[in-house]
């Protein structure tokens, strides 16, 4: 890999993403600030839309907090194994199914029996540095895995 810090384990020590918090409430706002106007659907209905956004913006706030108290850590060894901080077992990564971003990371690891664990790593999540390491990793890793199928073809 590279020098400066790539090659050396990766630890997500992830914080609560008012970014993403933001984003879940503005949504949520907007869909009932619509709500608010009057629609050509029965009452019933329309009071049963704004009640389901409503629980929605809720349980989503709750999930938010709950997930702030647990949030998992994760290493990424430079063989390209993760480990979640609580567990021996060793993860994957599904290229496949990540995604990098400027403002957040998605990620998919697989077990040994191929469940799969789903992360999204917003920008705010990590220090900056962090951040720019994993996407960087990601990259890298996605190229590696690419030339290693080209040169099997």
């Amino acid at each position: 890999m590279l020098s400066n810090g790539f090659a050396r384990p990766l630890r997500l020590k992830r914080k609560p993403s008012r970014l993403l918090a933001t984003f879940l409430v503005a949504i949520h706002t907007m869909a009932l600030i619509a709500l608010l106007q009057p629609l050509a659907v029965n009452a019933i209905v329309h009071t049963a839309l704004f009640a389901s956004l409503l629980l929605s913006a809720i349980y989503h706030v709750m999930h938010f907090r709950r997930q702030c108290v647990g949030q998992d850590d994760w290493v990424w060894q430079a063989s390209g194994i993760w480990q979640r901080g609580d567990a021996d077992q060793p993860y994957t990564l599904v290229l496949a199914k990540s995604l990098q971003t400027p403002w957040f990371v998605t990620l998919t690891l697989a077990d040994l029996e191929q469940r799969q664990q789903r992360l999204l790593v917003m920008r705010d999540q990590l220090d900056a540095d962090s951040f720019r390491r994993l996407r960087v990793r990601v990259k890298l890793h996605h190229d590696e895995t690419a030339a290693r199928s080209e040169d099997a073809v």
